[in-house]
């Protein structure tokens, strides 16, 4: 199909689920839970110009990085913004900088009226620091790889004095999430597929305890907190044969 840029378009089923838990708690000043968020070390002569129009020229390009989610009477909205400015003058990096990066990651989103993608830029010793935050929202691990090619391209084209080539995508997301939501139909309906499905779900895990009840060393939480850890261990190899025939 050929995109449809005209007007507003629904959610997805995933961006749906996200956007009711970001509502949940609207009074709340951190969530983190659903965010992605990187840091990059860079040059003392990177050109600060050629960086932040290279930064315009992706959001240019990526539809879904300057998508906010309003409700509305029918719910929720992908609506598109003509641009998102982001503020990259650099600040001095203050003495406890990985800490003050982990607040700017954690720091909540109004999926209603922030555009999903927000950056920080520190002075450091050796040069900068880019800190660059993204809404799962718009972006999943994944987008990671073509946005940093994207961004490091432009970035190279305006150094050099040249317009970055960043054409736009042919279809949007937007455009998936219209076909995604004509393909499932009306839960409603037990006719649609998304009916036929919730079905076969909800008796193929009739029974099923809400909870596993693993052995594990500490007791579980009651709250999340999105917090994550290394733990390094050992699989026997007998162990890993029997996991691999399994599945």
């Amino acid at each position: 199909g050929h995109a449809d840029n005209s007007g507003d378009a629904p959610l997805a089923p995933a961006q749906q689920r996200m956007w009711l838990v970001n509502r949940f708690d609207v009074a709340a000043e951190t969530d983190g839970g659903d965010h992605i968020a990187f840091a990059v070390d860079l040059p003392r002569d990177t050109d600060l110009d050629a960086l932040r129009g290279a930064f315009a020229d992706v959001i240019t390009r990526h539809e879904t990085l300057r998508t906010i989610y309003p409700d509305s009477g029918d719910g929720p909205r992908q609506h598109l913004l003509d641009t998102v400015e982001l503020d990259l003058t650099p600040v001095d990096a203050p003495a406890d900088l990985d800490d003050r990066m982990t607040e700017f990651a954690r720091r909540r989103y109004d999926l209603t009226s922030d555009a999903p993608l927000r950056a920080a830029l520190y002075r450091t010793t050796d040069g900068f620091t880019l800190a660059v935050v993204l809404h799962h929202i718009a972006v999943d691990g994944l987008s990671l790889l073509p946005l940093g090619r994207d961004a490091a391209t432009a970035y190279a084209d305006r150094r050099a004095g040249e317009t970055p080539d960043l054409a736009g995508s042919p279809v949007s997301f937007r455009d998936y999430a219209r076909w995604h939501t004509a393909v499932l139909g009306d839960e409603t309906d037990p006719r649609s597929l998304a009916a036929t499905q919730l079905a076969h779900w909800k008796q193929t895990l009739a029974g099923a305890p809400p909870l596993l009840e693993l052995p594990t060393d500490h007791p579980r939480s009651n709250i999340t907190t999105g917090t994550t850890a290394q733990v390094a261990f050992t699989v026997p190899a007998e162990v890993h044969a029997a996991i691999d025939k399994l599945a």
